[in-house]
């Protein structure tokens, strides 16, 4: 029988590739979050670290805590109310007048700058989300909105699992209600939900605007640019690319990972990726000179009237 990729890349097999394409991805999505001056922290244990006992929340001595309350990030940075619901109409179907990057999410209205707390998530081809009707009828980033609606209800679900624990409720003095509060705390849980195609949910998009204007206030007069301004379109275009090759790349070797079950009656050792070390890449004053000369000569950003 042939393996395609959708069952190559679902498959329930004794190895990590799930983890290993999760991480890769938000360990990227954050340093670069971090490197461009945002506030925060990758895997905020210590937020939970009051109310939930310390094997429960960082797991025993060689491995990791599996609660499931630990989000991938936290950022102080300016986003808007989150809105993941799909817009409808009076007979419940997809109302098309709302539609935002290619899905039927209306994006709430701008807030101040505060803490978000972000879960990363990925999909895979062939999963219930790719077969759900937001995939079907919201355009392209249907199936990562149909997963970024389910965040903030597991999360609830788990802190609600983790209080009922009685051994979490002696921690906290009989209180049934501790590591909900804390949740609550921080609002809604922002969805970082990436596809199999490299799509990506609307608070991803939102994340990476925040970025790019930290980024371009930070380090203009570092990479060579005039202002800040001249400095965004270099940003935006260097991590708009390097940001979607890197999730494609992640997908893919996924799979590669996983080629080795295929007629192997057991899991044969594999390498350790290499990873990327130094300075954040995207810190070149040579990158921007090059992107300014193919976005327009001497006046990247624009003549200076008009900056």
């Amino acid at each position: 029988m042939a393996l395609g990729s959708e069952p190559l890349g679902l498959a329930t097999l004794n190895d990590r590739a799930h983890g290993n394409c999760h991480d890769d991805i938000f360990s990227r999505v954050i340093g670069d979050a971090l490197h461009a001056g945002l506030r925060g922290k990758e895997e905020p244990r210590e937020i939970f670290s009051a109310v939930i006992p310390p094997v429960t929340l960082n797991g025993t001595a060689g491995t990791r805590g599996k609660n499931g309350i630990v989000p991938d990030g936290r950022l102080h940075c300016k986003l808007r109310e989150s809105r993941t619901a799909r817009c409808t109409g009076t007979r419940g179907q997809a109302h098309p007048s709302v539609r935002w990057r290619g899905t039927t999410v209306q994006r709430g209205p701008e807030q101040p700058p505060a803490e978000h707390l972000l879960e990363g998530k990925t999909i895979h081809r062939g999963g219930p989300h790719y077969m759900s009707a937001r995939a079907r009828d919201d355009g392209q980033g249907g199936a990562v909105a149909d997963r970024a609606n389910l965040v903030q209800r597991d999360y609830e679900a788990r802190a609600a699992a983790l209080d009922a624990k009685p051994h979490v409720q002696a921690w906290n003095n009989g209180s049934r209600d501790a590591v909900s509060s804390v949740l609550r705390s921080f609002g809604t849980v922002r969805s970082l939900v990436v596809g199999a195609y490299a799509e990506a949910s609307d608070d991803l998009h939102q994340l990476f605007d925040c970025v790019v204007e930290s980024a371009s206030k930070q380090h203009w007069r570092r990479i060579g640019a005039r202002s800040a301004k001249e400095a965004r379109s270099y940003f935006a275009t260097t991590l708009r690319r390097a940001w979607g090759v890197h999730f494609a790349r992640e997908f893919a070797r996924h799979r590669i990972r996983r080629v080795v079950f295929v007629g192997a009656p057991r899991r044969q050792p594999g390498r350790p990726l290499a990873t990327a070390d130094g300075d954040w890449p995207a810190l070149s004053a040579g990158e921007f000179a090059a992107h300014a000369l193919r976005v327009g000569g001497a006046w990247a950003g624009g003549p200076p009237g008009r900056r």
